[in-house]
């Protein structure tokens, strides 16, 4: 007579509350970036629609991830009396 295995499979599901898993959603999508312009500026994000407003220099906002690639891209082209153009950027993360 053949001998029965003792060993059981048995399928683990760990749970997790629904509240943890959206703080966690987002705390991981949102990145802070810092405006370098002397000025309110207000833009709507390209990916999410969601509207971010900075008030002058220095000023910190939370940003999605998404739109965070985006708002990093733009800059602001200086130049004088012929010296070059310089390129310095809007945002910056923090």
């Amino acid at each position: 007579m053949a001998k029965r295995s003792t060993s059981r499979e048995y399928d683990t599901k760990i749970i997790i509350p629904e509240d943890e898993v959206k703080a966690e959603k987002a705390v991981s999508d949102t990145v802070f970036l810092m405006i370098q312009l002397e000025t309110t500026y207000k833009v709507k994000g390209k990916i999410t629609g969601d509207e971010y407003v900075w008030h002058g220099a220095g000023n910190i906002q939370p940003v999605n991830r998404l739109d965070a690639v985006d708002l990093l891209t733009k800059s602001i082209r200086r130049g004088c009396c012929g010296s070059g153009t310089i390129n310095k950027p809007v945002f910056v993360e923090v």
